[in-house]
């Protein structure tokens, strides 16, 4: 049973991801065509803001993508010195490049003031777990390093749920702006 549970998961995370990542990539081709894009009106002709948005999604889907195979248990044991390339990348793409354009972008979030703080406390939350994850890996403290490290990708994970959700809601009819907050 557990083991199909574990199964299940990975492949949610594997499904999602793909999933992710195909509705994003029109932010690398015509990022203005995309409808969270037009939707933001004169802020999506900044530069910065634009392109804040396209690193933070390309880190987003680097990240997810680099934790495939991190619980994977046979790629802990057979393939270690993998488990330590995809984890670089995963810490580096969410400390160097995801929470700091998140940071940037919670200002301009939907939700005004409580979507802002919202998006602002996920992202201290991703960085302070990443960071202590990698941290405890560092000064040797493998137990400590996995449950950091499981903390750390509940938050980066937040972006699939909170696609989820926002699909759940339009479908009940509750407006975008609303759903930012529930």
């Amino acid at each position: 049973m557990r083991f199909i549970v574990r199964l299940t998961a990975w492949l949610s995370l594997v499904f999602f991801t793909w999933l992710i990542t195909r509705n994003s990539l029109l932010y690398f081709t015509e990022p203005r065509a995309h409808g969270f894009v037009w939707e933001k009106g004169a802020l999506a002709d900044k530069p910065l803001w634009l392109g804040a948005l396209v690193l933070h999604v390309a880190a987003g889907i680097v990240c997810l993508a680099a934790s495939f195979l991190q619980f994977f248990r046979p790629v802990l044991r057979r393939l270690p010195a993998l488990h330590r390339h995809l984890g670089r990348i995963y810490v580096a793409s969410v400390l160097l490049v995801l929470a700091p354009t998140g940071f940037y972008l919670a200002f301009f979030a939907h939700g005004g003031v409580p979507g802002t703080i919202g998006f602002l406390v996920l992202g201290v939350l991703t960085t302070w777990t990443t960071w202590r994850g990698w941290r405890e890996m560092r000064a040797g403290r493998m137990r400590q390093h996995v449950v950091w490290m499981i903390r750390s990708m509940a938050m980066v994970t937040t972006a699939i749920t909170f696609r989820l959700e926002h699909i759940a809601f339009q479908l009940l009819g509750i407006a975008p702006e609303l759903g930012f907050l529930l």
